[in-house]
């Protein structure tokens, strides 16, 4: 007779499990000494109880366990994750991520630039010029014409100096200082003295009114930091997410669609998104309120080049705000009736597409799964046309350079390719990377850029008239050599300070400045003819 070892139920010879406890049997018989002692009945049957859930457990456990290794080494796991607004978000943060990760990879350290310049030119022709050609003589000018340009540039102050040489000699030289809130001009073949005056003169000498805007844009030139940048623009990403809720999302599996303009089928997650003009204006003010505050990075940083864009594009005073502020104003003529219709295609966890429709016009986005291949267009519904910048990277070059096609397709008319293949470990003064690119319209190569990482720095660039329309030229050559510059220091004469004057005095001195110009230019180019 044989006991279970657990519980002391008597067991039949040939039994493997207790039946009551589920303990595995002994192999030999048991006397009833060597068995445990029996329970009372009940404690009995609760001990029997447990055991069997705790089999099940463990089994059930076991199965939860392989499942989930089976799932997550095969990737299966990913077709289980819900497709609803949060993993449309998190999609949306990694497509960010990666263009951060883009911008910055070969950001450089300092925005400092302390170069000097060298730039000769000539012009080839087919030969049908005459000696007495106009286009002879300007063809021997250039020949003659040396540009010598020193750039200075840092935190603190933005200078530049340049000089005109003809045939060898010196033909004019200028130098631009600006620092200490001041711009500096002198121009010693025009006037001996060098002048200065604030910013705020110098704006009123350029309005039409001569009166300068109340608060003078302020663009902080060095290099933007990373870290603050990624925190502030994946801020900004949330608050963009608002325009997504519950209610105006329709979310469509298996949806057909086509990208790159129809060149590629496919399968696609549908985020059909139509906000409210409510919560498009409640978006835009919560995006004007964060980058409206004094410890926003983005927002002074933005801002300053904002104001200068605002104001060379001829925009009002009021258009020409900061940056916050023309934010607001979005908000403020978003009309009642505004329509945005928000579209976003995902296949697995990766945007393939996004585009934004308001007024029959779309905004798009489309980059292919291998992330080699991006397109950006802009489409009319009504009219059907439609713009296309498409980027193609190569794959196949060292993971230190960068290399592709670009390509501009306005309207579906001519093509406009750029080949490029640059080092990216290699950058010149003046922060152009070694390498070349090329541009051809409709075709035909229209221009080359040659950069060769040589101790000069020689950037080569050929420019090619389209076929019928260079009138007997057939290529203009630029070669700029690029060296370590020795920085720009302005004259060692006391200035003249102008800032005190009004605009039609400070008129009066560049204007007799201008006065002399070309008789001092006519009389360099004669000298270098030898008259």
């Amino acid at each position: 007779m044989k006991y279970c070892p657990n519980c002391g139920e008597p067991l039949e010879d040939d039994a493997l499990f207790c039946p009551e406890c589920g303990e595995k049997a002994p192999e030999a018989p048991v006397s009833p000494a060597a068995a445990p002692a029996a329970e009372p009945e009940e404690t009995k049957k609760k001990s029997s109880v447990g055991k069997k859930i705790g089999i099940i457990a463990a089994i059930v456990l076991g199965v939860l366990l392989a499942a989930a290794a089976v799932l997550y080494f095969t990737g299966a796991y990913r077709s289980l994750i819900p497709d609803g607004r949060m993993k449309l978000g998190l999609a949306e943060k990694a497509l960010v991520e990666k263009k951060l990760d883009e911008a910055f990879k070969y950001a450089p350290e300092t925005s400092d630039i302390n170069a000097s310049l060298e730039v000769t030119g000539s012009i080839e022709d087919d030969g049908s010029f005459g000696l007495f050609d106009e286009m002879t003589y300007y063809k021997m000018m250039l020949e003659k014409a040396k540009l010598a340009v020193d750039i200075d540039v840092n935190s603190e102050h933005r200078n530049l100096s340049a000089e005109l040489g003809y045939a060898g000699s010196p033909l004019l030289s200028a130098k631009l200082i600006n620092e200490g809130g001041k711009v500096g001009i002198y121009v010693p073949q025009l006037d001996s003295n060098y002048y200065i005056m604030t910013e705020e003169a110098l704006l009123k000498l350029a309005s039409e009114d001569g009166a300068a805007p109340a608060e003078l844009p302020e663009i902080d030139l060095t290099p933007f930091d990373e870290a603050k940048t990624r925190q502030e623009v994946l801020e900004l990403l949330e608050i963009f997410s608002g325009l997504s809720t519950g209610e105006n999302t329709e979310i469509k599996h298996d949806t057909p669609v086509t990208l790159f303009g129809g060149e590629r089928a496919a399968s696609v997650t549908e985020y059909l998104i139509n906000p409210t003009p409510e919560q498009v204006k409640a978006v835009l003010n919560a995006a004007a309120d964060k980058l409206g505050r004094e410890d926003s990075y983005l927002g002074k940083k933005l801002g300053g080049y904002y104001s200068v864009f605002a104001s060379a594009a001829a925009f009002t005073d009021d258009d020409s705000a900061a940056l916050p502020a023309a934010i607001r104003r979005l908000a403020e003529d978003y009309p009642e009736d505004g329509k945005l219709v928000i579209d976003v295609y995902m296949i697995g966890e990766e945007i393939v597409s996004q585009r934004f429709t308001y007024d029959d016009q779309t905004v798009g986005y489309d980059h292919e799964l291998t992330e080699s291949t991006e397109r950006t267009y802009f489409f009319d519904k009504e009219t059907g046309s439609i713009n296309t910048v498409e980027v193609v990277k190569k794959t196949d070059v060292p993971d230190t350079d960068e290399a592709g096609t670009v390509t501009f397709t306005p309207n579906g008319g001519e093509k406009t390719v750029i080949d490029y293949h640059f080092d990216m470990t290699k950058r010149t003064p003046i922060g152009s990377y070694a390498g070349n690119f090329s541009v051809k319209a409709a075709g035909s190569e229209i221009a080359t850029c040659v950069i060769d990482d040589d101790e000069a720095h020689t950037h080569t660039i050929r420019i090619v008239p389209p076929e019928g329309e260079g009138d007997g030229i057939t290529g203009i050559n630029v070669i700029a050599k690029v060296s370590e510059g020795g920085g720009v220091n302005a004259p060692s004469d006391a200035p003249v300070d102008l800032s005190d004057r009004s605009p039609e005095e400070i008129a009066e001195v560049f204007d007799n400045m201008l006065s002399q110009l070309g008789g001092v230019l006519l009389g360099g180019l004669l000298s270098g003819f030898g008259l």
